[in-house]
């Protein structure tokens, strides 16, 4: 493993809209490769920590590793939404499960399940796939492979709840997309009044 070099964004990369409102896909698209840097830094920071004799080797990298991530976590934040952070607001925790569902919906695409793919879904299939494993977080894996919406041999919860709300998040995300996606062709198409 090659350690990354790993410029953060700076403020005049991203500049923050008057509304705060979230930046669009276009935008995100540019931060993507310093996404990328940041998270294989993650990476590297667990394959280069020495852990102190007498110390949990497991225990120092979490620790290692949660501080890695609220630093990439607020990075995100700084990217994802242009405006200040209202007080108050906890962002170790919020936007850490934000990251691990982007590594989530970027690993089901390295896997195959294109966006193009994704698009033939008509039926809100992607949806259904994603409350199917929310609801086996909730521990009802009967009622939620009767909502699977594929082959049931395709339908993989795992045992750990954490790990089925991540799924879940990130198939929720391929439908919105997916959903976005056809606005923008409906906007593009100059009918206008068909847009949800």
């Amino acid at each position: 493993m090659t350690p990354v070099r790993f410029n953060p964004v700076s403020s005049a990369t991203i500049q923050p809209a008057e509304n705060g409102e979230f930046v669009r896909f276009a935008d995100w698209q540019d931060t993507n490769e310093q996404l990328t840097a940041a998270l294989t830094t993650i990476e590297n920071a667990r394959f280069f920590s020495r852990c102190p004799e007498g110390i949990d080797l497991k225990e120092h990298v979490g620790n290692l590793r949660l501080a890695a991530d609220e630093q990439v976590s607020n990075g995100i934040c700084t990217v994802l939404y242009r405006g200040a952070i209202p007080d108050g607001i906890d962002t170790s925790t919020l936007f850490g499960a934000i990251v691990r569902v982007i590594k989530e919906r970027l690993s089901q695409i390295e896997k195959g399940f294109s966006q193009e793919g994704d698009d033939d879904y008509l039926d809100h299939e992607l949806s259904a796939a994603a409350a199917a494993y929310l609801l086996c977080a909730a521990g009802h894996q009967q009622l939620a492979a009767t909502v699977w919406p594929f082959s049931a041999e395709d339908f993989k919860p795992s045992p750990n709840a954490h790990r089925n709300l991540v799924r879940g998040a990130a198939l929720a995300v391929a439908e919105m997309e997916s959903m976005d996606r056809g606005v923008i062709e409906i906007v593009l198409s100059g009918d206008k009044d068909n847009v949800q």
